[in-house]
């Protein structure tokens, strides 16, 4: 008696077979129970196993990287790249990546298996759900290297290079005194990271060698009106990015930040500087102090390099 979803029929009219393993017309009463509880079970046996879908077709030994489907075109449930898991009783259980799918009177397969191989004997094959290069990680899927390994997600961390540079200035001690109307190189004092060769900081000035990065900065502004930051190419001349429009009006010490964000990219070693501007000349309008014992930061700006 064969059961399970996978010998059930989309086709509601279809699946009429004996008991319990179907609902023929006019089944007598004892029986319903039965086939509602083998339907439970069987969709149960799918849940407890739902990455894998067996189709239900019959899978016929060919080689032992081969197997076939008799007499109809399935290339589309078996799509190259998927992968598949083979059940026998000298098989074992086996995986690997479908590399060859076609038909001619029949619909052959061709597997490249992870380990071990196909023995000539009645098998299960099942088609795993996620497709090559889909960023799933089930271990039962066994996903091959080509859908982004661990291990390429830890090289890739361990290749990224990060300058993270600020303004630091002793407790109690404010920001800088904010200008009307005229842009102002806001102070950067401090390395806290840099894993960029060739990047270093040197008299409020970043000097990057070529490359393209993502840039986050944050330059305060605290009673000084409204207010925007950039990014200024030194070396070329030229803004490189301008950040957002903020506003800290008013005497009741509010502050903002005007946040720089964006990618450029660079074909040689160039200096940079982040600049502000704002509407209201104000004593430390560029960052108020928190006497709080620790260190006072203004100024922040983290640097990826993408490539």
């Amino acid at each position: 008696m064969v059961s399970g979803i996978r010998n059930w029929s989309t086709t509601a009219g279809n699946n009429n077979a004996t008991p319990p393993n179907g609902w023929p017309e006019g089944m007598a009463p004892s029986s319903v129970n039965n086939s509602a509880r083998q339907g439970m079970a069987d969709v149960r046996s799918w849940y407890e196993d739902f990455m894998w879908i067996d189709w239900g077709f019959t899978h016929t030994f060919v080689t032992s990287t081969q197997f076939r489907i008799s007499g109809t075109n399935v290339t589309s449930n078996f799509v190259v790249g998927k992968r598949v898991r083979a059940v026998g009783s000298s098989t074992g259980t086996i995986y690997g990546t479908i590399t060859v799918s076609s038909f001619s009177t029949d619909t052959t397969i061709t597997v490249a298996w992870d380990s071990g191989s196909l023995s000539n004997e009645t098998l299960q094959i099942s088609v795993g759900m996620p497709s090559l290069g889909d960023p799933i990680s089930i271990n039962d899927v066994n996903i091959p290297t080509a859908s982004i390994p661990l291990s390429a997600i830890i090289s890739a961390q361990s290749q990224l290079q990060i300058l993270n540079v600020r303004d630091e200035k002793s407790s109690g001690t404010g920001g800088q005194n904010s200008t009307a109307g005229s842009f102002i190189t806001r102070d950067i004092n401090t390395v806290k990271l840099n894993q960029i060769s060739g990047a270093s900081l040197a008299s409020n000035q970043i000097t990057l060698p070529a490359g393209t990065y993502l840039i986050y900065a944050r330059p305060p502004g605290i009673s000084c009106g409204v207010h925007r930051a950039k990014l200024r190419n030194i070396t070329d001349g030229s803004d490189v990015i301008v950040g957002a429009s903020a506003s800290a009006a008013g005497a009741d010490a509010t502050s903002s930040d005007s946040i720089i964000v964006g990618v450029f990219t660079i074909a040689g070693s160039k200096v940079f500087e982040i600049q502000q501007r704002c509407s209201t000349s104000t004593t430390n309008g560029y960052g108020q102090a928190s006497f709080t014992g620790l260190v006072e930061v203004y100024t922040e700006v983290l640097i990826l390099k993408l490539v």
